[in-house]
C-alpha cells in the first residue's frame, strides 16, 4: 500500500482531477481495495467537507484499506513526496530570488496560470451557474466580495442561505510581525475552510498574506506548487519556507493539511449517513456558487496585476494559440512558454 501512494505521490501531475483518476486507477482497478460505488461515495463525501479533495480521496481510500492506522499512512505517503520537493524548490527559490532569470521564466508561467484558472472557472461556471437564480447569486457574490467580504464569510452566508432556503421549503487590518506560530494557524483557518477547487487557495493566500509578502511571490509559491507533483494545497509550504524558512515551510504544511486528517478520520465512519442528509446537500449547493464567485475573484485580480505591459499580453497571445490552437497541455506550456519568455527577455 505504502509503496502505491508513495508512487502518486511522485507521479500525480494534473491537478485534483487527474490525481483522482490516477487514484482510481490503482485502488478500484489494480488493487480492488474498494468498489467503484464506494470510490463515487467517497468522492461525493469528499466534496462535502474543506481541504484538498484529492489528498482526503487518499485518506478515504488508506480507511478502506486498514482503518486509522491504513488512512495515516496513506495521506503520509502521498503528501510528503510533493512536501519535500516543494520545500527543496523554495529554499533555493529564496536564495536565487534576486537573479533576474528566475523571475523571468516565472513570469512566463503566469499567463499558463490564467488560462487553467479560466478553463476551471469556464467549467464550473458552466456545470453549477445554470438557472437565472444561480447567476443573480453569481453577481451578488461578486459584489459582497468587491465591497470586501471575506472569503469564509462568503461560504458561510451562501451555506447558511441555502440551509435556510431548503428549510423554509418544508472588519480594521492590523500589520504584525509574521511568526512560526501565526503560520501555522493562518494555514489551519484555510485547511478548515477551503472548498472548491485548488485555486480558491490563491484568493484565500492574498487574503491571509499580502501583509506579509508580495502578491508575485505568493504567484510564485502558488506556482511552485502548481508545477511539482501531489496535491496544489504544498503551495501552503512555500509560502511558509518564503516567510519563516524550512520552519515556516513545515508548519504552515501541517496547518493546512490537519484539519483533512481529522476531518476524515471524524467522518468515514458515518459516511453513508453524511453523503444521505438533505440540508447538507442544500449547504453544498451554496457553497459550489461561492467557490465560483473566487476563482473568479482570482481570475480577475491575477489578470489585473499581471497583464500590464505589451510582452504579458502578446505572451499571453501566444499561449492561447498553443493551448486552443494546436491543443497544447497546460502542463507542457508551463515548460515552452518560460523558455519563450527569456528568449523575448535576452532580445529586449
Amino acid at each position: 500500500m505504502i509503496k502505491t501512494f508513495i508512487k502518486l505521490g511522485f507521479t500525480a501531475f494534473g491537478g485534483p482531477a487527474a490525481h483522482i483518476a490516477m487514484l482510481q486507477e490503482e485502488a478500484v482497478v489494480k488493487n480492488q481495495w474498494l468498489s467503484q460505488e464506494d470510490f463515487a461515495a467517497l468522492n461525493s463525501l469528499t466534496n462535502l467537507i474543506p481541504g484538498p479533495n484529492s489528498s482526503e480521496m487518499v485518506l478515504g481510500v488508506g480507511y478502506y484499506i486498514d482503518g486509522i492506522p491504513g488512512l495515516i499512512k496513506a495521506g503520509l505517503s502521498f503528501m510528503l513526496p510533493s512536501i519535500s520537493i516543494v520545500m527543496i524548490i523554495s529554499m533555493f527559490f529564496v536564495s536565487w530570488i534576486s537573479e533576474a532569470w528566475v523571475q523571468v521564466l516565472l513570469d512566463g508561467m503566469t499567463p499558463v496560470l490564467l488560462i487553467m484558472i479560466g478553463q476551471v472557472f469556464y467549467r464550473f461556471f458552466r456545470s453549477g451557474i445554470k438557472t437565472s437564480s444561480q447567476k443573480v447569486l453569481f453577481i451578488i457574490g461578486c459584489l459582497l466580495l468587491a465591497l470586501g467580504l471575506s472569503e469564509l464569510s462568503l461560504l458561510l452566508v451562501f451555506a447558511l442561505g441555502f440551509i435556510f432556503h431548503f428549510f423554509y421549503k418544508k472588519q480594521v487590518l492590523v500589520v504584525e510581525p509574521i511568526s512560526t506560530l501565526m503560520i501555522f494557524t493562518l494555514f489551519l483557518k484555510i485547511g478548515a475552510t477551503l472548498y472548491g477547487s485548488g485555486y480558491v487557495l490563491l484568493s484565500y493566500l492574498e487574503t491571509s498574506f499580502l501583509k506579509y509578502m508580495s502578491q508575485q511571490d505568493i504567484v510564485n509559491a502558488f506556482l511552485i506548487g502548481e508545477i511539482t507533483p501531489g496535491p496544489v494545497f504544498t503551495s501552503a509550504t512555500a509560502v511558509g519556507v518564503f516567510l519563516g524558512g524550512p520552519i515556516g515551510g513545515l508548519v504552515a504544511t501541517l496547518g493546512i493539511f490537519l484539519p483533512s486528517f481529522l476531518i476524515m478520520m471524524l467522518l468515514m465512519p458515518i459516511k453513508e449517513r453524511m453523503t444521505k442528509i438533505a440540508w447538507i446537500q442544500y449547504a453544498l449547493k451554496g457553497i459550489n456558487i461561492a467557490s465560483i464567485v473566487l476563482i473568479a475573484k482570482v481570475l480577475f485580480s491575477l489578470s489585473l496585476t499581471t497583464m500590464i505591459s505589451i510582452q504579458a499580453l502578446v505572451l499571453l497571445g501566444i499561449a492561447l494559440v498553443l493551448r486552443f490552437g494546436f491543443k497544447i497541455s497546460p502542463y507542457l506550456l508551463l515548460v515552452l512558454l518560460p523558455i519563450i519568455n527569456y528568449i523575448f527577455y535576452l532580445l529586449v
